[in-house]
């Protein structure tokens, strides 16, 4: 299976995150959409992909990860997140 770390020139920062599904959370699936729209604009954003509740996201430099971690509507997902 290819990913998109091997398709990657080096050198690239890879964060990686995991999550759980849960049926106490709603809008889970509209509140990813946004994020996945959102994360795609970043300057830096290389690409993403996730299996069984892990996903990566790959960036061009450190430097273009720490606004993505800082973004305005990123912390209210990843605090939803971690409110189930």
């Amino acid at each position: 299976m290819a990913t998109i770390a091997r398709t990657l020139n080096l050198p690239y920062y890879a964060v990686i995150f995991t999550s759980e599904q849960s049926d106490v959370c709603t809008g889970d699936a509209d509140m990813a959409k946004g994020v996945m729209e959102l994360v795609q604009g970043q300057p830096g954003f290389l690409g993403v992909e996730r299996a069984s509740g892990i996903t990566t996201s790959y960036w061009r430099d450190f430097a273009s990860v720490r606004p993505w971690k800082e973004n305005e509507r990123h912390p209210p997902a990843q605090a939803n997140g971690k409110a189930v």
